[in-house]
């Protein structure tokens, strides 16, 4: 993927993970994003990372919900492993929902939607995000982290959209 150094996710976008996500993101049980985050430990198994960063909403759906579900991943994560998290990336644009549109579509969506506003200076970054689907947010965002001077951006998902895993890098994700 581009601007990706590599690509992870332990479950598929099916079932109780998908359920899981849709009580989080849509029902705001946020008691839900601590599984996800235990599932997503593994992936982390002899990596090694600087810091991790959440992918951002935008202020309005930030008010709208009231919590960014994969800064709540990221605190899960963090206290597990001890590795910190921060707010580096924003959300400057306001866009249309990924999931209404098409890939290309969903390239433009988020064209020039992020910004750094930390520098990163020869870091590894770990993206973290709840699903990854075609792979614009996360391109989009690891554009924005290495013009900030991360070394690289790797990024983490709870899950990959079954639609989208067979054409993704990462290692086979079973269905939860």
């Amino acid at each position: 993927m581009r601007h990706i150094a590599a690509a992870y996710a332990p479950y598929r976008y099916h079932g109780v993970s998908q359920k899981l996500i849709s009580r989080l993101k849509f029902q705001g049980i946020v008691r839900a994003a601590q599984p996800l985050a235990e599932g997503m430990l593994d992936c982390l198994a002899g990596a090694s990372f600087d810091v991790m960063i959440p992918v951002p909403l935008h202020a309005k759906d930030l008010r709208a919900r009231g919590f960014n579900q994969s800064e709540l991943i990221c605190r899960h994560l963090s206290r597990a492993t001890g590795l910190i998290y921060q707010n580096a990336l924003i959300k400057i644009k306001k866009t249309k929902k990924q999931s209404s549109l098409g890939h290309e579509q969903r390239e433009d969506n988020v064209k020039d939607a992020y910004l750094c506003i930390y520098p990163l200076y020869k870091k590894r970054v770990l993206l973290v995000d709840d699903v990854r689907t075609t792979g614009c947010t996360a391109r989009a965002c690891a554009a924005e982290l290495l013009k900030a001077g991360a070394r690289e951006v790797s990024l983490l998902t709870a899950t990959v959209a079954a639609n989208y895993s067979k054409s993704s890098s990462s290692s086979s994700a079973p269905a939860l």
